[in-house]
């Protein structure tokens, strides 16, 4: 695609932006606390630059008012490469800025955090934060985080997912078919942003237990849905996006999502009233939920493949054309949809 073609596609996109409501809608709320609250951050692509200050009070806000169990980065965080001395010296500088986003994290956050890299920066990952396909139980909600395995070089988009992952989450979402799932990456399902996004998504349509993906990539604030799947996709700090996270909430019955919107002029986060709901089908699926566990957070019922990093394949190079026909798809469909009366 050629760069008017994305723009126009990517002004599209910002013209689904979720709206905010004119209230607080009742079903945000509960007589009793929720089951379990995580923000959701990303596309943060910290740099050391002026957009830090707004990168860390994003954070404390987090720590100090969210004050979730936990925190989701789903990709794109950081090209920061703090000066620094000694052995960290010598080490790479894709190690260096994965190691500077871990001390941004524990200096800013000090919380858990469950953190996949996206397609940039994403180079020794691993190293530093572990595995990037993995699972794990909080509050009887499963949570599973997945990253491609192959991508070719220099082209976005163009990345898949190897047979080990296909089968691993296959087996992960057999074995936890009672307990209402979420599925965490960093390119997105819906719109099709890569190789492997329509496969997938034909996947976990199968699987009822699996009611949301949550992604980042776009930098836009944004929900699809299809069938019994919904898509979210994460605002960003990103230069030229309009800055946010979500807070996540999880009820007996539902889980609620709420965008924080930076204000510039006071230089600081607050609730907005961009709200969306999504219901918990009654059954085995609310059943299964109770309270986190607060001591085995992020490690309960985990399950991981190897730390491995991303590859590069020359050979996807050949199958660029295949990334059209699915937005192509998608544009019509939601084209559609919205001239319907």
């Amino acid at each position: 695609m050629d760069s008017v073609r994305i723009a126009d596609l990517y002004a599209l996109a910002r013209s689904f932006e979720v709206k905010p409501l004119a209230a607080k809608p009742d079903w945000a709320g509960a007589p009793s606390p929720p089951l379990l609250v995580f923000a959701w951050m990303s596309d943060l692509h910290l740099d050391g630059g002026e957009r830090t200050p707004m990168i860390r009070a994003a954070c404390h806000t987090v720590r100090d008012t969210v004050r979730p169990h936990f925190v989701v980065f789903t990709g794109d965080n950081s090209a920061d490469d703090p000066p620094v001395s000694g052995a960290r010296a010598a080490l790479p500088l894709s190690h260096r800025r994965q190691l500077a986003f871990k001390d941004f994290l524990a200096a800013e956050l000090g919380l858990p955090a469950a953190v996949i890299p996206g397609d940039n920066w994403h180079e020794d990952a691993e190293k530093v934060f572990g595995p990037t396909r993995f699972s794990f139980t909080a509050a009887g909600l499963r949570l599973v985080f997945l990253s491609p395995d192959r991508q070719a070089p220099g082209v976005e988009g163009c990345d898949v997912f190897d047979p080990p992952t296909w089968e691993w989450l296959a087996r992960d979402l057999e074995a936890h078919r009672d307990q209402a799932t979420l599925v965490f990456l960093h390119e997105n399902l819906m719109p099709p942003t890569f190789l492997d996004a329509p496969r997938l998504e034909r996947f976990l349509l199968t699987q009822p237990q699996v009611l949301a993906t949550l992604s980042g990539h776009l930098h836009l604030d944004l929900e699809f849905r299809r069938g019994n799947l919904a898509h979210f996709v994460c605002p960003a700090m990103a230069p030229g996006a309009r800055p946010g996270f979500k807070v996540v909430a999880l009820y007996p019955d539902r889980l609620v999502l709420n965008t924080w919107e930076y204000d510039a002029a006071a230089k600081r986060f607050s609730p907005s009233l961009t709200w969306q709901r999504l219901d918990i089908p009654d059954g085995a699926l609310r059943r299964a939920l109770r309270p986190v566990d607060r001591r085995r957070l992020l490690s309960e019922e985990r399950s991981a493949m190897p730390a491995l990093p991303l590859r590069e394949d020359a050979s996807l190079l050949s199958r660029q054309g295949e990334l059209v026909m699915p937005m192509l798809q998608f544009v019509m469909e939601r084209g559609a949809q919205t001239l319907a009366p």
